[in-house]
């Protein structure tokens, strides 16, 4: 299986899987042929980043005619999940960012804190895939770290974005 993501600025635009028509999973074909096998069809009236769909490059983003729109293409699985290209860790600046903000929640100074795990997660949407009751939220796959700490003896985890701009409780 092959997916293929839109790309602006860092923001997933639209996704889309195709398999070849024998079920093999390699889509070395035309962006026609690819269009005819995905579960959506990929639309785009810009031939450059057509051209670029072509590629057999599984990873980095591949420049399309606007410099801040990529294509995306990114091996995965049969089972339906993907390993999308992604940091093993947060930079020092975005783990500062996370302590602070999850300090500040929980009331506790930063020296309390003992951060268990952080991990490379892509959620569902704006609001971290923890959307409140009413709240609109994105409908955008959002890159960021799901972080598990002990405060005591209680396990919390957090969700963040990549940037560590926007943390959400998730228990």
């Amino acid at each position: 299986m092959r997916y293929f993501l839109l790309v602006w600025c860092g923001v997933v635009l639209f996704a889309t899987s195709c398999a070849t028509s024998d079920g093999s999973g390699t889509a070395d074909s035309s962006p026609n042929d690819l269009s005819a096998n995905a579960d959506t069809a990929i639309v785009s009236s810009d031939s450059g980043l057509n051209e670029n769909l072509d590629s057999t490059e599984p990873y980095p983003a591949q420049q399309g005619a606007n410099d801040d729109l990529d294509v995306v293409v990114v091996e995965g699985n049969k089972d339906g999940s993907a390993s999308f290209p992604a940091a093993e860790q947060p930079s020092p600046q975005v783990r500062e960012r996370l302590i602070e903000a999850i300090a500040t929640d929980l009331a506790q100074p930063k020296e309390n804190l003992a951060i268990d795990s952080i991990t490379a997660q892509t959620w569902s949407d704006g609001c971290l895939g923890l959307a409140a009751r009413d709240e609109f939220c994105s409908m955008a796959l959002v890159e960021g770290w799901q972080i598990g700490l002990k405060v005591g003896d209680t396990m919390t985890v957090y969700r963040s974005n990549a940037e560590g701009t926007d943390i959400r409780r998730a228990n």
